[in-house]
């Protein structure tokens, strides 16, 4: 539109005009400052997905303190277990705890029993062995994995660290673990030919009572023989005696 052709606008024109483009500043202004903005977290993301893989992308220092925390986390969650059993050994080897046994300050300080106690301390000498035995990145990374690595023999330990983590790119779980171990340390077959021990059978063990109820009944002493009643409950006591040993034969 050409405005060279407008008419002039007189003072009160002006005014107005004026007017209106106060009222609407403000308005537009908000409306701008109202859109969301994208978080960096995107923009990182974003740059790692099209970056070639050995480009490096830096991390704002927000993200930075973030991911030390994190990691933070991480690492302690993967020491527990250690320093834990650690911990307990030296209080248990060192007797460093004023109740009378190790049972009792374990239940009364921790409430932990004597085998959850042991379960933590195995743990932490288990991998104190590994630790001169095996690189760093071969050791348990929780409790349940070094739980069933002590159930392998000592000589297969480190051969089913290095299969585990072979097979599964360095991230075993407990239960591969426990596959590689019963792979490596399969249950021996029964032996056809041996013959299992039978239980005693509680029939014979009623004899030998029978047969001790008889011996105590051949020989009574003057006291129990002093009323009648004493005399009618041996005599019950042998009638029960030979049904036994009558059931038995």
């Amino acid at each position: 539109m050409n405005t060279n052709n407008a008419p002039p606008m007189d003072q009160q024109d002006v005014e107005r005009t004026t007017s209106v483009v106060a009222e609407v500043a403000p308005i537009q202004s908000a409306s701008m400052d109202a859109q969301p903005t994208k978080p960096k977290q995107r923009s990182t993301a974003l740059a790692k997905r099209n970056a070639p893989e050995t480009a490096v992308v830096l991390l704002t220092e927000e993200q930075k303190q973030v991911l030390a925390e994190q990691e933070t986390i991480i690492t302690k969650g993967l020491d527990t277990f250690l320093e834990v059993g650690r911990a307990l050994a030296v209080i248990r080897d060192q007797s460093l705890y004023t109740q009378p046994t190790f049972e009792q300050y374990l239940k009364e300080r921790w409430n932990y029993t004597r085998q959850r106690a042991s379960q933590l301390i195995r743990c932490a000498d288990l991998l104190l062995v590994l630790e001169t035995r095996v690189d760093s990145k071969l050791l348990p990374k929780n409790e349940r994995t070094a739980r069933e690595l002590l159930r392998a023999s000592e000589d297969n330990r480190v051969k089913v660290l290095e299969i585990a983590h072979e097979r599964t790119n360095g991230n075993p779980t407990a239960e591969d673990l426990a596959k590689v171990r019963t792979e490596l340390e399969p249950k021996k077959p029964k032996d056809p030919t041996k013959v299992p021990k039978k239980r005693p059978v509680p029939l014979k063990t009623a004899v030998k009572v029978a047969t001790k109820l008889q011996e105590y009944l051949s020989t009574p002493s003057p006291e129990d023989l002093e009323t009648m009643e004493g005399e009618l409950f041996k005599i019950e006591l042998k009638m029960i005696a030979d049904n036994i040993k009558r059931l038995a034969a």
